[in-house]
């Protein structure tokens, strides 16, 4: 048995998350530094990338983080969330204006935008953001999954500038060992038969962010019945939330 932490405590341990994240902290600064220029990050699940980038957003003024989704798809939409993103709040206009106040506000600044989801962006709208680094020299991280690689990778005309503007790419299909081992450790699960079980889960579509809420709620079944976490816990856990996960 083992004493699992709190959710508050597990999220104070996790500075960066393993390897993979500290990978990326290091192109975020690279993308960040003199150059000026695209990182292309594609995830496939879940690693840590966002946590690390809401991280990195939060030790510096001039790192802007903006999340897109399915209602962030086009232009004018992806605008506005930008602009929120670098602190102009809820703004309206036509693209032009928007953008105009975008390159208004991080002009001169030597910032970096960090685009998560990009994956839900249309071609126009991710050739919009090759446009704010050309006007501004503004550093451009995007980050998504395999979806942005055919994006990016692609041979259409539409998305050759910015593709040819990537300086750095980091492509990473499933987390490492140690980016599990970095989690386990900081909800404070040591027991091996524990590990080696959670090491099975992060190994499946959903990957640390499986593991997160496999934990959560073993350790919540675990409460409730005035025990310490077991491996049963885990396991009717990760039964309760995907049958072929609970029967590794």
């Amino acid at each position: 048995m083992s004493d699992c932490v709190s959710l508050e405590e597990a999220k104070a341990r996790l500075t960066y998350i393993g390897k993979t994240a500290g990978d990326v902290a290091r192109e975020l600064g690279v993308s960040n530094a003199i150059v000026r220029g695209v990182l292309d990050g594609r995830f496939k699940g879940t690693r840590g990338d966002a946590h690390t980038a809401e991280r990195f957003e939060g030790n510096d003024p001039n790192v802007w983080l903006a999340t897109m989704s399915p209602s962030t798809a086009g232009v004018s939409t992806m605008l506005i969330e930008i602009a929120a993103a670098v602190g102009l709040g809820e703004v309206k206009g036509s693209p032009q204006q928007l953008a105009r106040l975008i390159t208004t506000r991080v002009k001169g600044k030597k910032g970096l935008l960090i685009v998560d989801e990009a994956q839900e962006l249309n071609d126009k709208a991710l050739n919009e953001l090759r446009g704010i680094h050309d006007r501004t020299g503004l550093g451009i991280v995007i980050m998504g999954n395999e979806v942005t690689v055919g994006q990016m990778a692609g041979k259409k005309s539409g998305l050759a500038q910015i593709s040819s503007r990537v300086s750095m790419r980091h492509v990473q299909a499933e987390p490492l060992p140690s980016d599990i081992d970095a989690l386990l450790d900081a909800w404070g699960i040591m027991a091996p038969d524990q590990r080696s079980f959670l090491g099975k889960v992060g190994a499946t579509p959903g990957a640390l962010r499986e593991v997160t809420h496999t934990i959560k709620v073993a350790n919540m079944a675990a409460f409730g019945l005035g025990k310490q976490l077991t491996l049963t816990h885990l396991r009717d856990a990760a039964r309760h939330r995907n049958v072929r996960i609970g029967n590794l």
